[in-house]
């Protein structure tokens, strides 16, 4: 990873170009430990191989990834933002493009909050909430723009309960703007604009 944040608490990244990677910021902790309350800022966390910032393991918790952008044309990056076991982190105020997903929340995931995003052109999904342990959290306010040809979905809720996915815009993409599938249950889909999409 461009930068490894290991039980690390209250740092601040701010403005650096991370860029080739594997990662190209990482947070996770180790046995016993937590990593809260970070800050990725104003990062250029494009063109990495897996993901722009990952967010990893149970006790990465509160950190909050704000105003960076994600560009994964020139190296097919997975994702621009991964959460994954971690609580209460949050996404905001990102650019997301050219990923093959713009926001993945997996594992054991509970009240993060993505949130005013600029959503567009991944090739598969802006926010996916992956698995039956993706509960309680919040998609607001975030802008999905499929461009015709490109990002299948905006917001797709697979399997989790309890999610809200509240006043987003979701147009133009090669399949639906918002889908809430598998075994969710207790979702809320609620003054959201979704238009011009395909089916």
């Amino acid at each position: 990873s461009g930068i490894n944040l290991s039980n690390a608490r209250n740092v601040e990244i701010r403005a650096l170009s991370l860029r080739g990677f594997t990662n190209g910021v990482k947070i996770v902790h180790g046995a016993g430990t937590t990593s809260t309350n970070n800050v990725i800022r104003g990062c250029d966390v494009s063109s990495n191989y897996y993901h722009g910032v990952a967010v990893i393991s149970n006790g990465s918790d509160g950190n909050r990834v704000v105003s960076n952008w994600a560009d994964g044309a020139s190296s097919y990056q997975d994702y621009g933002i991964l959460f994954r076991e971690g609580d209460r982190n949050i996404a905001s105020n990102n650019r997301l493009y050219d990923n093959q997903y713009g926001v993945v929340m997996d594992g054991v995931t509970r009240s993060n909050v993505v949130k005013r995003n600029l959503v567009y052109s991944n090739d598969y999904t802006g926010v996916y909430l992956a698995g039956n342990n993706v509960d309680d959290n919040f998609v607001l306010s975030n802008s999905f723009d499929g461009k015709g040809q490109y990002q299948d979905t905006g917001v797709y809720v697979s399997d989790g309960d309890g999610n809200e996915v509240v006043g987003n815009v979701a147009w133009d993409h090669s399949s639906v703007g918002v889908t809430v599938g598998g075994g969710s249950s207790s979702n809320l889909v609620e003054g959201n604009v979704i238009r011009s999409n395909n089916t």
